[in-house]
């Protein structure tokens, strides 16, 4: 199963939406997508993990740069 990722914008921010396998094979386009959401300062994300059947240590790795982006543009990020 491949990873789909699923935007909506929302009046404080963005909620993102993963699905399926964040992976070795899907990080890659993972992080690019997620890093659009926190290029301004204060620009805000809730990131939306429930539907994700498989993080892998590349996946984490992931969420962990983005989140260093958030902290660095003094922008909040909130897992759930």
């Amino acid at each position: 199963m491949s990873l789909q990722i699923v935007v909506e914008s929302l009046d404080v921010g963005h909620l993102v939406r993963l699905t399926g396998r964040l992976d070795t094979t899907t990080s890659a386009e993972a992080e690019q997508r997620l890093l659009e959401h926190f290029q301004g300062p204060g620009s805000k994300a809730a990131i939306d993990f429930s539907a994700l059947d498989y993080i892998s240590s590349a996946g984490l790795r992931v969420i962990l740069m983005v989140a260093k982006k958030a902290r660095q543009g003094q922008g909040p990020m909130v897992l759930f």
